[in-house]
């Protein structure tokens, strides 16, 4: 009754492929390019993954719905059709991809599994092996449905009343479909740049050490702007072997050791996930002494670390990089404490400023005065 021929399971995977590339290079270019890839920022999350998905889900319904075919399925000649062989509806585009196991389901469960893959040792294993184990599952249901059925229809095409077909007639001009994309990408673009580069805790693990309250100060604020956290370099020793030991320090290599001149009493704050810490410094040569005060919450107590402190170089200036951080009233050393270390630099206004990187290369600005010698 019918000479309709409808397209087979491969057709269709290599279709898939073809577009998910083409996505994929789309908004690498609009998110990632040029961005440094840290994925404990909001910046990334928000531009690699709820944007990056717009643009994808929108690419596959305004195609479909408009042209019967995006790039992919045009390039193996196979389109999406109602059962009677008509352009589908807008509703059924979407129906269709909302249920597609390759479209949001599996989108959902990659980002549930990628947000607790950044929790550490406290995510459950078995709930990352559950949702790898679903994803695969939800996709081999789909295909086996589409292998078995004589109209080679997916779960997603009978519920959309879909069909995909092979094609060899003449398409229609994508010119509309492309423009309205190229809005949806220009819009993106602005709001990823209106995003901040803001850090999120649920999506890297937490440090130990900085679950604390400020205490009040009567000195000034810190006036350096934020600098964006930086995840990719190398981790520090705990220990130098030597005062010449190469550190990496937030993507520095630092030595130890240099002529900088900052002998002195000099009081530092900083303020890192909201609290503020204040710290004493006492430098003599290319060494020194720090007492750090804080409140510790889960202790329910005001807290002090004393530290070594030695002067260190890199190619970009100046740091003072802490040593075997101990408790001020007990001299043992405290393990949940990160060593401090503090990069140095001049602001536009003259003054000093810099900021501190913690134990996971994370930059909070800071604020230094130098102290009136008693």
């Amino acid at each position: 009754m019918s000479s309709t021929k409808y397209a087979g399971i491969f057709k269709r995977f290599f279709a898939e492929l073809i577009d998910l590339i083409i996505i994929g290079i789309i908004c690498y270019v609009l998110f990632i390019w040029g961005q440094p890839e840290d994925e404990g920022n909001l910046k990334y999350f928000v531009g690699s993954f709820l944007l990056s998905n717009l643009i994808g889900f929108a690419y596959f319904i305004l195609f479909e719905s408009s042209l019967g075919s995006t790039p992919g399925k045009m390039s193996l000649q196979i389109a999406v059709t109602d059962k009677a062989g008509g352009q589908i509806s807008l509703i059924q585009a979407i129906i269709r991809l909302l249920i597609k196991p390759s479209g949001v389901p599996l989108e959902f469960i990659a980002g549930v599994t990628i947000i607790a893959s950044k929790q550490g040792e406290e995510s459950p294993l078995w709930g990352l092996v559950f949702l790898s184990f679903l994803a695969i599952i939800l996709v081999i249901i789909d295909c086996l449905i589409l292998v078995f059925k004589p109209q080679r229809q997916a779960l997603h095409d009978r519920i959309a009343k879909t069909v995909v077909i092979d094609f060899d007639g003449e398409y229609k001009s994508p010119q509309k479909v492309l423009l309205q994309l190229a809005a949806l990408a220009v819009v993106s673009r602005l709001i990823f740049n209106a995003v901040p580069e803001t850090p999120l805790s649920w999506l890297k693990p937490i440090a130990p050490n900085t679950a604390m309250i400020a205490q009040p100060s009567s000195s000034p604020e810190p006036s350096t702007p934020p600098v964006p956290e930086v995840s990719t370099s190398p981790s520090a020793p705990e220990t130098p072997t030597s005062d010449k030991d190469n550190m990496y320090i937030c993507k520095d290599k630092v030595v130890l050791g240099s002529n900088s001149n900052l002998d002195g009493k000099w009081e530092i704050q900083y303020v890192q996930a909201n609290l503020r810490h204040k710290v004493s410094l006492s430098m003599e040569g290319q060494s020194g002494k720090s007492i750090t005060q804080f409140f510790d919450t889960e202790a329910n107590t005001s807290v002090t670390i004393e530290q070594d402190i030695k002067l260190g170089t890199s190619d970009r200036g100046t740091w003072l990089v802490g040593f075997n951080p101990v408790d001020a009233k007990t001299k043992k050393e405290v393990k949940t404490y990160s060593p401090d270390n503090f990069f140095l630099e001049i602001n536009p206004s003259g003054e000093q400023g810099g900021y501190k990187c913690d134990d996971s290369n994370s930059r909070s600005p800071m604020s230094i005065q130098k102290l009136a010698d008693k």
